[in-house]
């Protein structure tokens, strides 16, 4: 049975013998130093309870200080196959990466996976290569998601399914959102809605695997920055009883972020919203427990149920 939200029924309809729990994730852990630098801060002085490492990342070694400093934050592998070069080597999953050796982007790399042209024995290597760097350095993954949500390509997703739950890693993100009140403002807005609808696909593979994901999710559903932080704060007093996840991209902007990405100003907002009284008191005012994904198994999970 798939949990509520991603079932396309009414969150209200969760058991309400359940608890009420948010996991607020920063998504890009070690993509740079200063984005890391801006994930602890807003782990120490606001609400993020979790974040996703980057195990190819500029800021990787960064992030592994910050983590290791701060044992009470759930950190998961944020899954990277579309940037930089692969942790596996090169040489060992040539059908992933350009005559560079670098991965070939999410487009080309979506278009080999559907016809047949990656290998699965190399998506595995590759994947298991990430989550043994962030073990390898002390960390014990306790979720898996994507960067740019690349797991939930069809191929992709049962691989990476099927070596979570070798690993041990028992929660995956399946980013079904909550229903907006209002029609997409935006092509990136459509674009987070077509994933939502993607996602829902995606569950009952999961549970095939014995693996979960959250309840409901919160993010992007407005393209992301300042507006989106606001709409998902403003659902809070409605979350559902069980597990919400809600994504958020907090960050230090330096020269590395400048030159990776176009996502970098609005990183700053969200990390000085995140650590906001305005970001506490909505929490508080909500009345939902605060956890990390090793906090969040307090209630029978909705696939669960039958």
């Amino acid at each position: 049975m798939l949990p509520p939200c991603l079932s396309g029924t009414a969150c209200a309809s969760v058991g309400a013998g359940m608890a009420r729990q948010l996991i607020v994730n920063a998504d890009d852990f070690g993509l740079t130093p200063g984005v890391s630098r801006g994930i602890a801060q807003a782990y120490d002085r606001g609400i993020v309870s979790s974040a996703s490492l980057v195990a190819n990342g500029l800021g990787f070694e960064a992030a592994l200080r910050i983590a290791r400093a701060r044992p009470t934050l759930g950190v998961g592998l944020h899954l990277n196959l579309t940037e930089g070069r692969p942790v596996a080597g090169a040489d060992r999953v040539p059908t992933l990466v350009d005559g560079d050796g670098s991965f070939l982007g999410y487009k080309t790399l979506t278009l080999r996976l559907l016809s047949g042209r990656v290998s699965k024995d190399e998506l595995r290597r590759e994947i298991g290569a990430q989550i043994e760097r962030l073990e390898r350095g002390g960390l014990r993954p306790t979720h898996l998601d994507g960067h740019r949500h690349v797991h939930l390509i069809p191929v992709l997703f049962d691989v990476v399914a099927e070596v979570a739950q070798a690993a041990g890693i028992a929660w995956v993100r399946c980013p079904a959102a909550l229903g907006d009140r209002t029609r997409p403002s935006s092509v990136k807005a459509a674009r987070a809605l077509g994933l939502a609808g993607f996602a829902r696909l995606q569950v009952a593979r999961l549970e095939r695997y014995g693996l979960k994901t959250a309840d409901c999710f919160l993010g992007a559903m407005r393209g992301g920055g300042l507006e989106d932080l606001h709409e998902a704060a403003s659902r809070l007093p409605e979350l559902p009883h069980g597990l919400t996840e809600w994504m958020v991209h907090p960050g230090e902007i330096d020269s590395e972020l400048l030159f990776l990405d176009d996502y970098v100003w609005q990183r700053q907002e969200e990390q000085r919203w995140l650590c906001s009284p305005e970001a506490a008191e909505a929490v508080e005012a909500a009345g939902v427990e605060l956890v990390d994904f090793t906090g969040a198994p307090k209630y029978p999970a909705a696939s669960a149920a039958s």
